[in-house]
Parts: C-alpha cells; structure tokens; sequence
C-alpha cells in the first residue's frame, strides 16, 4: 500500500510521462511539483522514489545529486486510470443523486399544492 506522499509523486510522474518512455527529471523540479501540503525536499523525493522502484511502481535508470532518470511501470498506469475511473463514477453516481433530490421536491410540491387546494375548497369554499 503506498502512503499519501508516494501517491502524489506517482502522480506528478503519470501527468508528466504521457506516452513516452524515460524521463529525466530535476529532483528541485519534482518538489516544485508536488503539493504544497506534503512539503518534501529532494531527499525525501529520493526516499520515496527507492520505494516506488522497490515496490515496482517505476522503472528506474539512474538517480544521483541532483537528477533521476525513471518512467512509470503498467503497475503505475493502472493506479493512475482507476483513480480517474473513480473520479469519474462517483460525479455520475453525484448527478444521479441531484436528478433524484430534484424530482423528490418538484413531486413534494405538488402534493403540498394538491392537499392545499383540497382543504380550500373544501373548506374555504363554504365561507365566499
């Protein structure tokens, strides 16, 4: 399982290695690329870019001072596209939920209508 910070970076890595193979990436530029609320430096993006080739999430050329040279693994693809799948689903599954609240009050404001027309004319009719 990987923590929060291993999935941000396979993110950045995914969205910056769009059809094509390796790539050789500046460790300053990974951190200006990941997100503020993570606040990582290039040690720690080594650190996390060993586990990510540990676990097989990328493939990994070379990494020294102050560059890395990987590419993403299917492995890796696969997360990154069910996390789009899900993103997906679940603005489906929102949509479905508004639609249904929707008709739920047009309907409840029709019978409130229909319940009061039927209390003035049956009532409120007698007295006009």
């Amino acid at each position: 399982m990987l923590d929060n910070r291993s999935v941000a970076l396979l993110e950045v890595i995914n969205s910056q290695c769009v059809d094509c193979g390796y790539i050789v990436f500046d460790l300053e530029e990974l951190v200006s690329l990941m997100p503020k609320q993570f606040s990582v430096d290039k040690e720690e993006i080594k650190g996390i870019i060993s586990g990510l080739f540990q676990k097989e999430y990328i493939s990994l050329k070379y990494m020294d001072i102050t560059q890395v040279c990987l590419c993403p693994t299917p492995k890796s693809r696969l997360i990154f596209e069910k996390q789009i799948e899900n993103q997906i689903q679940l603005q489906r599954e929102n949509s479905g939920l508004f639609m249904h609240s929707m008709l739920g009050s047009i309907i409840g404001s029709l019978a409130i209508g229909l319940v009061f027309l039927l209390i003035f004319f049956v009532f409120g009719g007698k007295n006009a």
